[in-house]
């Protein structure tokens, strides 16, 4: 077998704060744990970035000592069931509440389901987890145990092709917890 991988497939999983993860890479998702289902073909993007520093001396013109002031992890993927209500309420947050029938009202009001955005100060943190498959026998779950969704997501209704939506996920930073980890059967990762 190539020492390449393809990311070809997977499945992408949401869970809220203090869900308890899978504890190893073929653990069933506990049901606290959803499936996000369909994404666009352009499957899912990791970004892993850092700040720098750089400090000079009059005697070089090259720096003269380097250093890193923070870190960032970013997950990126385009949801095409976005209509989901789980789905919806991981992207937008907020409530979806059904209203009964009232046919004594005037005008009669039919059976509906009613979406209220959330308060401001919400930031609607999450888990999230990118389970890809490189073969049909090796499995990679990367977790981010802590997250929100930052930048516009621009829901377009359009004559052709299905609604998505586009979902910018940045790890958030916590004591004691890693920001991210992966768990994987991959023999490449075992030598």
């Amino acid at each position: 077998m190539p020492d390449t991988r393809v990311g070809a497939n997977g499945k992408l999983w949401i869970a809220a704060i203090g869900a308890a993860a899978p504890a190893d890479h073929l653990q069933a998702f506990p049901t606290s744990w959803y499936d996000v289902g369909l994404l666009t073909e352009d499957g899912v993007t990791m970004t892993e970035g850092k700040e720098t520093w750089d400090e000079g001396a009059w005697q070089s013109f090259y720096s003269t000592d380097r250093g890193i002031s923070s870190r960032s992890a970013r997950v990126t993927f385009t949801m095409k069931e976005g209509f989901r209500k789980r789905n919806f309420l991981f992207a937008f947050g907020g409530t979806i509440t059904q209203v009964p029938a009232n046919t004594t009202a005037t005008p009669p009001v039919a059976a509906h389901s009613l979406y209220e955005p959330p308060n401001p100060e919400e930031l609607g943190e999450h888990q999230l987890c990118v389970e890809w498959f490189p073969s049909s026998t090796i499995k990679v779950r990367r977790f981010y145990p802590r997250g929100l969704l930052v930048d516009d997501i621009d829901m377009v209704l359009a004559r052709e092709g299905t609604i998505k939506l586009p979902i910018t996920f940045d790890v958030i930073g916590s004591d004691g917890v890693k920001p991210f980890y992966t768990r994987s059967n991959d023999p490449l990762w075992a030598v």
